[in-house]
């Protein structure tokens, strides 16, 4: 399914088409806030709490509808918003010509493009932009830069709490930062008003997390049931995982050979450039950051591994964090500042080659998957296109005679409890999910028959 740079409904998406039952009403989807625990199909996962996530998901139901290439574009929004978020993080930490060209490799990686393709997943994207907010309003205190004022407190509440919301990798977070700053009271044992204060602050999203969390437990069924869980979890299986999300991350991927020499010849001047940069003053001013980000990085592989086992090396929208925290722990300990000018272009220059090839990357993979999808995205688009002329008829209904496997597949339609389900559940085509208010395979007035390249409408009946 995900097989073009633009993809058709995925996942939990297809699910909630189901759920709305066609409806493009806000106020329906709010039914569905806590998905995990009220959906009907396919249920499972019962441990998570996402609100935000599936708030987004129905704000662009009502938006969009069945309409995929506009979810696609608002998740490609929510990227660029998060890459907007780590430049201004990284102004906090570096000149603004390093800021500049991380966050530019960053909304070029390979790496970004599973989760920004993944069209339902925007609320994920717009979590980590919010992560990203939450650790720009917590730098004074992580880095003692005078006092914490007020408003960046509001900022690293508000936004911590948001993240929290939209996906649980930001909770390990959260918990990392608390720990680390009591950590460092007690290995300077300062323990103080001031420190009281800012222990105060930084609990604040998790003391508004909790009783929610709480609460959704509450009302879980299975809570405990995660689909994957019978997987075996090895070292080689982390080992598998960690090789998969490194080569999304090489801007080599699929490259043509002169691409990979530019590649190495730019990594080679970077580390020549910074050589003298690592200074221990700078790593000493920024250690307690430095340990968060790898205390976060290590959270989110041990949670993503730990839920779904090895099938997360295959799964292309997990390296999108892995990425994330890979490129702020360099710019958590490299001083950019005290580089002399004839190395700091050298290292600019090197750093621009690599955006370069990772942008040339990044169009490798969509143009592959592009061939790939071709067919699939044109069999959709007709579809949509069909719909979007013929819903204003009265009583309008279509189906797809002998959808063909490949572009239209059987979905699985479980209902009840995980376990339960057997071999003997419904399938239904991929399209009457997504067009569920308009689709009706046993009395359609409109009947469609695909010929390989187009669609040969019979009716209306």
């Amino acid at each position: 399914p995900q097989a073009g740079p633009i993809d058709e409904p995925e996942g939990d998406q297809v699910s909630l088409m189901l759920e709305y039952g066609g409806s493009t009403s806000f106020g329906d989807s709010l039914a569905q806030w806590d998905y995990s625990v009220t959906r009907r199909y396919n249920r499972g996962d019962e441990l998570l709490y996402r609100p935000v996530t599936f708030l987004w998901m129905g704000l662009q139901n009502a938006l969009h509808g069945y309409h995929h290439t506009r979810w696609n574009l608002a998740s490609l929004l929510t990227h660029l918003l998060v890459c907007a978020s780590l430049y201004w993080l990284l102004l906090a930490l570096q000149p603004p010509a390093l800021a500049r060209l991380c966050a530019t490799a960053f909304a070029l990686q390979p790496a970004a493009l599973g989760l920004v393709t993944f069209q339902h997943l925007g609320g994920y994207t717009f979590g980590f932009g919010c992560l990203l907010l939450a650790l720009r309003g917590a730098l004074p205190c992580l880095l003692e830069r005078g006092p914490w004022s007020r408003s960046d407190q509001a900022l690293y509440v508000g936004a911590m709490t948001a993240s929290s919301l939209a996906h649980e990798a930001p909770v390990l977070f959260c918990a990392a930062l608390v720990c680390l700053t009591g950590l460092r009271g007690l290995v300077r044992r300062a323990f103080g008003h001031e420190l009281l204060r800012q222990l105060f602050v930084l609990c604040a999203p998790g003391g508004l997390y909790l009783p929610q969390y709480v609460l959704h437990c509450l009302r879980a069924r299975q809570l405990f049931y995660v689909r994957g869980q019978e997987i075996e979890r090895t070292a080689g299986g982390l080992l598998e995982v960690l090789r998969s999300w490194g080569a999304w991350l090489s801007p080599v991927r699929g490259a043509a050979p002169s691409v990979r020499i530019l590649v190495v010849l730019a990594v080679l001047a970077l580390l020549a450039a910074l050589a003298r940069s690592l200074r221990w003053r700078a790593l000493r001013e920024r250690s307690w950051l430095s340990a968060l980000l790898g205390l976060g990085l290590v959270s989110f592989v041990a949670l993503a591994f730990g839920g779904r086992g090895p099938e997360v090396a295959h799964a292309i929208h997990y390296p999108y964090l892995f990425c994330l925290y890979l490129l702020l722990l360099p710019a958590a300990c490299v001083d950019w500042s005290g580089l002399p000018v004839f190395r700091r272009r050298i290292a600019t220059a090197a750093l621009g080659a690599l955006v370069l090839a990772c942008a040339l990357a990044t169009g490798t993979e969509v143009r592959r998957r592009a061939r790939i999808g071709a067919e699939r995205m044109a069999y959709f688009a007709q579809l949509v296109d069909f719909v979007d002329a013929h819903r204003e008829e009265a009583g309008f209904s279509f189906a797809v005679a002998a959808p063909p496997p490949k572009l239209d597949y059987l979905l699985p339609v479980r209902e009840g409890a995980p376990g339960t389900w057997g071999d003997d559940y419904p399938r239904i085509p991929y399209s009457q999910a997504v067009f569920v208010g308009y689709y009706d395979p046993a009395r359609p007035r409109y009947l469609l028959h695909w010929e390989g390249e187009r669609f040969e409408v019979e009716g209306p009946k």
